[in-house]
């Protein structure tokens, strides 16, 4: 619950795609943006006759994940990483996605997703998709201070949904704490 919380903060990445390409292709020829389907099938068709485009590979990933489609998001992350220059600002970043991603497909914080958090903070210290996925893994396995360090780590870069679902964690792990009758 707490994770599917967390995955909240991404907003549409389908809304962010057809915002960005109002005057583009991306429209259907009625004018309307496309059923979440249809920009699935758009985008796909725009990576066969682009599949060096890491934005492109970006938005499907999120249209999949938007879409529970967590496998195919998963596959779409990675190809962003393949795509995106390592030196670029936002490689930790969608490290960080991929190991959700990931997360979201295997259902527990498994070696494979451990390895890319590892990778994302060897970038960025204070990635957030990263440092919320340890404090899951720290609330599953009843560590709740642990959760609430990693939560408010994570805090510092997040933004408004990712803040609030963040809180929420924060606050049932200090529940859990409390319960068990240890003061936070």
């Amino acid at each position: 619950m707490v994770a599917l919380a967390f995955y909240a903060k991404y907003g549409s990445s389908e809304d962010l795609l057809w915002s960005q390409n109002k005057t583009s292709s991306h429209q259907l020829p009625n004018g309307e943006a496309p059923s979440p389907e249809q920009a699935i099938s758009l985008l796909e068709a725009e990576l066969k006759r682009d599949p060096s485009n890491p934005e492109g590979w970006y938005m499907l990933a999120g249209v999949y994940m938007n879409t529970n489609q967590f496998a195919k998001g998963a596959d779409a992350f990675a190809q962003v990483l393949e795509t995106l220059p390592k030196t670029s600002p936002q490689f930790a970043t969608v490290l960080g996605q991929y190991a959700q991603a990931i997360f979201f497909v295997e259902g527990i914080v498994s070696p494979k997703v451990k390895e890319q958090i590892e990778k994302a903070l060897s970038i960025d210290a204070n990635e957030v998709v990263s440092l919320g996925l340890l404090g899951i893994e720290a609330f599953e396995g009843q560590r709740y201070q642990e959760a609430i360090d990693f939560w408010n780590k994570s805090l510092v870069n997040a933004d408004t949904n990712a803040a609030q679902a963040l809180q929420s964690g924060i606050e049932k792990a200090k529940q859990e704490l409390l319960a068990a009758g240890i003061a936070c």
